[in-house]
């Protein structure tokens, strides 16, 4: 989940509508009086209280997201997970996972659908030294636009702006979580690239070996009513020398799910064929 803060919303009527719906049906019964069909319609539509300012991951982005990321076995985290979008794809049956989400409803709604994994509830960010070293991945879509004033002392980044700050400590807390060869995929805003995340992208390449980065356009994020660019990084945990693969969603059709897959699937070959030249 991120926030829209800063972002352009996209106000399509549709998609507004849908939401709506998902949190109509969120708040009218409890989850057992569900049905199977409502329960995955909210799954699909809900994005979050406006208090919050959510918007969940496109379900085809979790899709590549779990592909590139590959966890097969070991603890994952997923450090801010909303309704748990990103759990969607995972072999759930052979990954201890935690989540974490400070929207209470939000969580409850991902413990529901997801009833297997741990979840913790509160403040994320302040769960650094319980999260540190813990993990064999994290798959992670972080608070964007929110506005951090509350002061971290366990953070090397905290110096960023506070607009850019909820960007930069949940990073640092992912690779902070991940044990050593730990390997993490997140999303991250277009500004990421951006002289003023410098600080941000020297401690990325001190701390851990970037094994992918693949820009994504701002409708990939249609499905999501928000409109916003930016990047999907794979990360190793590890001071060693790794092949980087670079890559792009610009081709990225909202209309033609069958092409995306398509991407997909090719992006994925191609993230793989790279690391496996580098073992060579």
């Amino acid at each position: 989940m991120h926030s829209s803060q800063q972002y352009e919303i996209n106000m399509n009527k549709t998609g507004l509508q849908l939401a709506e719906r998902a949190r109509d049906l969120v708040h009218s019964k409890a989850w057992h009086l569900l049905t199977k069909e409502e329960k995955k319609f909210v799954r699909n539509h809900y994005m979050g209280r406006q208090v919050f300012r959510g918007f969940y991951t496109d379900l085809q982005l979790s899709r590549l997201l779990t592909m590139l990321l590959k966890p097969l076995a070991g603890r994952l985290l997923e450090p801010s997970c909303g309704t748990g979008r990103l759990l969607e794809y995972l072999d759930r049956s052979k990954l201890q996972i935690v989540c974490c989400e400070i929207d209470r409803q939000a969580a409850s709604i991902c413990k529901s659908i997801y009833p297997e994994i741990t979840l913790l509830t509160g403040d994320t960010l302040a769960k650094i030294d319980e999260l540190r070293s813990q993990f064999d991945y994290v798959l992670a879509n972080p608070p964007w636009g929110l506005r951090v004033n509350q002061y971290y002392d366990k953070y090397e980044l905290f110096n960023v702006t506070p607009e850019k700050r909820s960007t930069a400590l949940f990073l640092e807390l992912c690779i902070n979580a991940l044990k050593p060869g730990g390997k993490c995929a997140i999303i991250l805003p277009e500004s990421y690239k951006s002289e003023e995340f410098s600080s941000v992208n020297n401690y990325v390449q001190n701390s851990s070996a970037v094994l992918a980065e693949i820009h994504f356009p701002k409708h990939v994020f249609f499905s999501s009513n928000i409109l916003v660019s930016g990047y999907i990084l794979i990360l190793e945990k590890t001071t060693s020398f790794r092949n980087s693969y670079i890559s792009s969603l610009d081709s990225w059709d909202i209309n033609d799910l069958d092409w995306n897959e398509k991407l997909i699937e090719n992006i994925v070959c191609e993230f793989e064929n790279s690391q496996n030249s580098g073992k060579q």
